[in-house]
């Protein structure tokens, strides 16, 4: 269990820098973190877009595979708490 925790910890720890740290950025390149579901990335990542938008104003586009269940709205919805303001909006193509 203990490496387990560890393991998640250091992949958030890397997930963080890549999407706050702008030497991490290419232009050319779309990150894709595909790592197992239940771990709690999407959630982390939405709280990291928030912080995020707190600090600059770069764009992103946040990719999700389910729409079902109004899914894409609350995902919208958190970024937005997080960021505390309206800086997400939904697509769905």
């Amino acid at each position: 269990m203990i490496q387990q925790d560890m393991t998640k910890e250091y992949y958030f720890k890397e997930l963080e820098e890549v999407i706050l740290n702008e030497g991490n950025w290419n232009p050319n390149v779309f990150e894709v973190f595909n790592h197992e579901a239940g771990t709690g990335k999407s959630r982390f990542v939405q709280q990291l877009l928030g912080k995020m938008s707190k600090l600059n104003s770069y764009r992103v586009f946040y990719v999700q595979r389910f729409v079902r269940d109004d899914e894409l709205l609350h995902t919208v919805q958190r970024i937005n708490e997080f960021a505390e303001k309206e800086v997400a909006i939904p697509t769905n193509n």
